[in-house]
């Protein structure tokens, strides 16, 4: 599971969230931890539904968030917005990554996340399902991403929504990605 400062953050962030009623879910490495998938994440990546941003942005920095500069990015899939926070005795700023989308994709992914709660934490969160954590991964193609697509493949093969991937790899373009995911797949099998 993410360090303790991680969880702090997370554990002030996700309340602003629900008060905001923007639908949101956790992505990156603390739904791989919760997949199974442990993984030292130093950050958070949140999806975001794009509809009441300026709102939403308001609230962290009422909150103590911190934008970055020049932080703003347009990735294709979604738009990149990074924030930091240092939660109280922790002499560490912890990373937040909003993956901010309003398309059909991200809607679906969104409405598909599950209520969970993590270790430490009074309420549940919203963490993407299996399947949407593996087509994020496969659109961003670093090797980590890679290795967390076969790892994830490797521990939920048999409950995968193999039809849901492969039209949603479609869609986004990533049907050569997910093709090669498989193969590789096989192959270790």
């Amino acid at each position: 599971m993410p360090p303790s400062a991680v969880l702090e953050t997370l554990a002030l962030l996700w309340p602003l969230l629900q008060s905001s009623g923007i639908q949101t879910a956790i992505a990156g490495g603390i739904a791989l931890s919760y997949w199974g998938n442990p993984r030292s994440t130093q950050d958070i990546d949140i999806a975001i539904l794009g509809d009441g941003q300026d709102a939403f942005e308001a609230l962290l920095n009422q909150a103590g968030f911190q934008q970055r500069e020049n932080s703003i990015k347009d990735l294709g899939l979604f738009s990149l917005s990074q924030w930091q926070f240092e939660p109280a005795d922790h002499f560490v700023a912890v990373d937040v990554d909003l993956m901010i989308a309003a398309d059909e994709y991200y809607k679906t992914a969104v409405n598909r996340a599950k209520p969970v709660t993590l270790p430490n934490m009074s309420f549940p969160v919203n963490v993407l399902s299996r399947e949407d954590l593996i087509l994020h991964k496969l659109y961003a193609s670093r090797l980590i991403d890679q290795a967390d697509v076969l790892n994830l493949m490797e521990m939920h093969w048999a409950d995968l929504d193999q039809n849901y991937l492969t039209l949603w790899a479609q869609h986004l373009r990533l049907e050569a990605e997910w093709k090669t995911a498989i193969e590789r797949f096989e192959q270790q099998s």
